[in-house]
């Protein structure tokens, strides 16, 4: 007997009211109020939705699972993959990251360091939950019968807060926690102090690679661009005691502006702090995070702390507060393993499939 012939079988021996229950608990107690559903808490509730033909069962969370399947729920990913356009002018972005780094390190005797932001906020979630593809596929019909559209993966997130770190070849470094990116100027320069004393201790050449945010590349004096106001253009000129009568329009000011170079007039404010700390600072092409080594050290913390964070009363009460204390070097793999056991669905170990790639695939009904 095949899997689809299974499923089939066991959903057609349970009511139609208990199936008809079950999809409405399911969208009014979790996927409506944004709560992780697992088939734990559906076993442990099993009376609030087991219909009055099938009072004498007690299905299983393996049934339940099965059940699920049948009712065309399926365990996938909630969030889409990102699509990045490569354009020939991020390509040369790259290629000119590539030459810089090969270069540095043929010189040899580096010292690393990769700095990078990542973000935590009151409606973190899972990356994966249980999903109602009809409801996917029919999502007008189900907000009509006074269900949801499936389970959303965006939720409100409220309140954010910034965490930054750098990783070197230690683990993180100068973990910090603010509200907005307003501090970082301050920040980067304890970086930059924390990194030439390490590097000269060690007699290597201090190197902070880092993104070009738009708070990691505020300019000092900043030249105008065609968008700006013409007294903003005629202000700039003046003050660097170029030509601009009086007479002039904007268009005659912003073929003056074309003939300048930009690189000569927009000073970063963190690239003068790095020249002033002897620090070589190397930007990271945009939308390519494989090049920033730190990201894939968030992508472990973030794995490790996802459920924990949001889930546990220590973990709310911290963000609520906008005081959390982050240092990814406390976590233990024991503290990790024991929160895991927690909330994972042990029994559940079906195959996670592509939400779009599902919602795709023909329905026998």
């Amino acid at each position: 007997m095949t899997r689809r012939a299974i499923q089939d079988r066991l959903t057609a021996s349970f009511t139609s009211e208990t199936r008809e229950k079950l999809r409405r608990f399911i969208h009014k107690e979790y996927f409506a109020v944004h709560k992780r559903l697992s088939l734990k808490q559906v076993k442990q509730r099993t009376e609030e939705w087991i219909g009055e033909g099938d009072k004498d069962r007690d299905p299983s969370i393996s049934v339940i699972r099965v059940l699920l399947h049948g009712m065309e729920f399926s365990f996938v990913k909630l969030q889409s993959r990102t699509h990045v356009y490569m354009d020939p002018g991020l390509c040369k972005l790259q290629a000119n990251f590539l030459r810089i780094m090969k270069e540095l390190r043929t010189q040899g005797n580096l010292m690393i360091w990769s700095c990078d932001e990542t973000w935590v906020h009151k409606g973190m979630r899972p990356r994966i939950g249980w999903q109602d593809m009809r409801a996917v596929k029919q999502p007008l019909t189900f907000l009509k019968n006074g269900l949801t559209a499936g389970n959303s993966a965006q939720w409100k997130k409220g309140e954010r807060l910034v965490i930054v770190a750098c990783l070197s070849h230690e683990g993180f470094r100068c973990p910090k926690v603010w509200r907005t990116g307003r501090e970082f100027e301050n920040y980067i320069e304890t970086v930059f102090i924390a990194l030439r004393d390490e590097a000269q201790k060690e007699k290597k050449t201090p190197v902070l690679q880092m993104d070009n945010a738009k708070y990691h590349s505020r300019v000092r004096d900043k030249m105008p661009c065609q968008n700006d106001r013409k007294e903003v253009m005629s202000k700039w000129l003046k003050d660097h005691n170029m030509p601009c009568p009086d007479s002039w329009k904007k268009k005659e000011m912003i073929e003056a502006l074309k003939q300048l170079d930009r690189r000569d007039y927009n000073v970063y404010i963190v690239d003068e702090m790095a020249k002033k700390y002897g620090i070589t600072l190397v930007r990271t092409p945009p939308y390519m995070a494989e090049y920033a080594p730190i990201e894939y050290g968030w992508s472990s913390i973030k794995k490790a702390m996802a459920d924990v964070i949001d889930t546990t009363d220590d973990g709310a009460s911290r963000i609520d507060e906008g005081g959390i204390s982050f240092d990814p070097r406390q976590l233990t793999v024991e503290e990790v393993v024991e929160e895991a056991d927690a909330l994972i669905d042990d029994d559940d170990d079906d195959e996670v499939f592509d939400l779009e790639e599902m919602s795709e695939m023909s329905v026998e009904f």
